[in-house]
């Protein structure tokens, strides 16, 4: 897997897992667990390695600061847009 190819596919997880956070939050159980079990489908290691950051700190955690959490999924897909760029660049 490329680097531009793991940098969406991580980002995409990011994404789920939000979408899980946000469906918890607002009491939606059935639509958190989805998100969940589609973020683990895709990724399981990237979810593993997510949660373990957050228990640790060194990523922000979605219930006591959603804020930073929003920013590090933004900064993720901002990544994954520059990286999907950049291979576009080296074609051709």
């Amino acid at each position: 897997m490329s680097d531009a190819q793991r940098s969406r596919q991580t980002a995409e997880v990011l994404r789920l897992l939000d979408e899980s956070f946000r469906a918890h939050r607002r009491g939606d159980k059935i639509a958190a667990d989805r998100f969940g079990d589609q973020a683990c489908h895709l990724d399981v290691n990237c979810v593993s390695a997510v949660t373990g950051g957050i228990r640790i700190g060194e990523i922000p955690n979605p219930d006591t600061d959603y804020g930073a959490w929003a920013d590090y999924v933004a900064a993720a897909q901002d990544r994954a847009r520059d990286d999907e760029g950049g291979d576009r660049e080296g074609v051709g």
